[in-house]
């Protein structure tokens, strides 16, 4: 037979399930407390005793609150006298299954949340039903997240700053609240989000963190042909395609001091191919009519990026990444421990020759320590061999 304390454990496994009969709208009520069981009459009146005493010391009585109790008249010989025992408890009502688990100020929250739900975003009700715990968790600001709702599923595809929305929420609620954000706009609006997008603010299409890309006009007579008043300068992503640099030379290098250092090439355009710049890059359609190098570390990242720039453009061509030049710095190479099962796609034979060399030796080569003279000398090699008269 439960004690008190199992059945409030008991209880607590059905608090989930109470919550979703309260979005569905239906009842548990009366709520069976399943596997009670009967007192043992074999133990002796003593102990059978002792174990009703403690149930029905939290048995409803009267107004309380709390479970109630179903006996059965039994005569025993073991308990030596008629006697009547506990064969059913049972929750009879909402309010006594509330009452007895002391939940009735965050259940009414719940209430308010599922009904402001209801009426502002109903869409979102069957998220909140597979979603109890997220729910429960953001109570506090449900209403917000709701506001945030509204306003995205009248403008999907809002193309603003985040702190720009016109929503009555505090600015940094978006930013600040883009996990639980990101799982219901996800589930409101599965067709107007960009499947590709791998941030928050791209996925809603907000401008919020907008990337960057930096470019160097190594050509101060390009600079000033198609009109660019700085020759050094960083471009937001979204006016990267509009830029006047088809027809040039592009040489784009993985380290940014590479870039600072490189020299005057005619009709050439030096860009800092960083973190994920090689991939940003794919939506300045001008690059088609461009004859396009990479320069990048000798090591297993190197390649990669050099290996997905050539997934993304035509006619990529290495400089400086090559077996020669791994072996001419080898009093600069460095220790390293190249990752595991990359796939050797899109490089050349003289490519791979170095990359496998990276790492049988576990040794790299960065961009850094080659000399600028012998770097340089490659790359004007390089441009004059792809690009004709210099």
């Amino acid at each position: 037979m439960y004690s008190p304390a199992d059945i409030r454990r008991y209880a607590e496994r059905r608090l989930r399930d109470f919550k979703v009969s309260l979005v569905d709208g239906c009842s548990l009520f009366p709520l069976e407390i399943q596997r009670f069981g009967r007192a043992r009459t074999g133990k002796g009146i003593d102990a059978v005793r002792t174990e009703v005493e403690l149930l029905m010391s939290e048995a409803k009585i009267g107004d309380r609150p709390t479970y109630s109790v179903e006996s059965y008249d039994t005569r025993s010989t073991n308990l030596g006298s008629r006697q009547f025992l506990p064969e059913r408890v049972f929750f009879a009502t909402e309010t006594d299954y509330v009452g007895f688990l002391r939940i009735g100020p965050s259940i009414s929250a719940f209430r308010q949340n599922v009904e402001l739900t209801k009426r502002l975003c109903p869409g979102l009700i069957p998220w909140i039903r597979d979603n109890i715990a997220r729910f429960d968790k953001h109570a506090d600001e449900w209403s917000d997240i709701l506001t945030v709702c509204t306003y995205f599923v009248s403008n999907p595809t809002p193309g603003l700053y985040a702190r720009e929305l016109p929503i009555q929420v505090h600015t940094k609620f978006v930013e600040e609240h883009q996990t639980i954000l990101d799982s219901v706009l996800q589930h409101l609006l599965p067709l107007a989000i960009d499947p590709e997008a791998d941030d928050f603010f791209s996925r809603f299409h907000l401008r919020d963190n907008e990337a960057f890309v930096e470019i160097r006009i190594l050509d101060a007579a390009l600079a000033a042909q198609r009109g660019f008043p700085a020759r050094h300068f960083k471009v937001p992503l979204s006016e990267l395609a509009a830029l006047p640099l088809a027809g040039t030379k592009v040489l784009v290098v993985e380290n940014r001091l590479p870039l600072l250092t490189l020299p005057g090439f005619p009709g050439t355009v030096g860009v800092f191919g960083g973190g994920n710049a090689v991939t940003l890059l794919a939506v300045a359609g001008w690059l088609r009519d461009c004859s396009l190098f990479y320069w990048g570390d000798l090591d297993e990242h190197g390649f990669s990026i050099l290996a997905r720039f050539r997934q993304l453009q035509t006619g990529v061509q290495s400089v400086l990444m090559d077996l020669t030049t791994f072996d001419h710095f080898a009093a600069f190479h460095v220790d390293y421990t190249p990752p595991e099962n990359t796939p050797e796609t899109s490089l050349s034979e003289d490519e791979l020759s170095a990359r496998s060399a990276t790492v049988s030796m576990r040794k790299r080569l960065e961009q850094e320590r080659i000399s600028l003279p012998f770097a340089h000398a490659a790359i004007e090699r390089a441009m004059r061999g792809r690009g004709g008269q210099e």
